[in-house]
């Protein structure tokens, strides 16, 4: 009899699996500003309506910068950036329950700031849903 209802409760677990997944979209910025442009916005809304906010669990909205200017300046646009895109999430009616934003400045860098298109790629905002699914 233990064994029959612990193969049940290991099919059962099977059927009523969830799992979660992660997916992902980068905003890009001009130097020194906050301010999304035409394309990004068109980009953004293009990834926003790919996704069923009845599965979001959570969104992550990180600001970044390049190496350009100081610190805390840095960090001011940053928050600058991730505070752009929570208004453009807004205009487009996305959820804005369970977000989390965090200001990197030039912290976290994903390519050198040693070249324009290194520095292109570091000013960004990076958004990061995350999702529960059925198995």
């Amino acid at each position: 009899m233990k064994t029959i209802t612990l193969l049940l409760l290991v099919l059962l677990s099977c059927f009523n699996s969830h799992t979660q997944i992660s997916v992902r979209h980068t905003v890009y910025f001009t130097t020194n500003k906050d301010i999304i442009s035409q394309d990004e916005q068109k980009r953004l809304v293009a990834f926003i309506e790919g996704i069923s906010e009845e599965f979001i669990e959570g969104i992550e909205i990180n600001g970044h910068t390049d190496s350009d200017g100081g610190d805390s300046f840095n960090i001011r646009l940053s928050q600058r950036r991730v505070e752009s895109v929570q208004k453009q999430l807004s205009k487009i009616k996305f959820t804005q329950r369970g977000v989390t934003e965090l200001f990197h400045g030039e912290t976290q860098p994903i390519d050198a700031n040693t070249s324009s298109s290194g520095k292109r790629n570091n000013r960004r905002v990076e958004i990061v849903v995350e999702l529960e699914v059925l198995k």
